[in-house]
């Protein structure tokens, strides 16, 4: 996080990104070698991450180009906002998924089925000459 804050301050957004993949892929290794089942924080701190890296490219965005329009910050924080709430719900639902894999319960199966007809339904609608 050191490399992250020196990256901001030094306004070297490429340090500063690359800080947060490293903090990123830091926390991936950590949980392979230790093995954990699902960790439940990881979709916050993805988004926490991506946050840090918009904010800070923002930031060295405002610096070095000429002044905003009117209204234009506003629009900026409203989209960062639907951003990491969509990244967190992105992260919560996948992360839920793989819960509900891991358990191989009938709610699976079902959702196996399911898929299966889909699947040859559209198969058929495909094969079936259009008129």
């Amino acid at each position: 996080m050191t490399t992250l804050l020196a990256g901001a301050a030094l306004r070297l957004p490429r340090v500063a990104t690359a800080s947060v993949a490293l903090v990123g892929a830091g926390y991936g290794i950590v949980l392979v070698v230790d093995g954990r089942e699902l960790d439940l924080r990881a979709p916050v701190l993805a988004t926490g991450l991506l946050v840090v890296a918009e904010l800070v490219l923002w930031g060295h965005e405002r610096r070095v180009t000429s002044p905003d329009e009117p209204g234009l910050a506003e629009r900026h924080v409203t989209w960062l906002a639907v951003l990491a709430l969509g990244s967190l719900a992105l992260g919560t639902g996948l992360l839920s998924l793989a819960e509900v894999v891991r358990a191989q319960g009938i709610a699976v199966d079902a959702a196996g089925a399911i898929a299966a007809v889909a699947a040859l339904t559209l198969l058929l609608v495909a094969r079936e000459p259009r008129r």
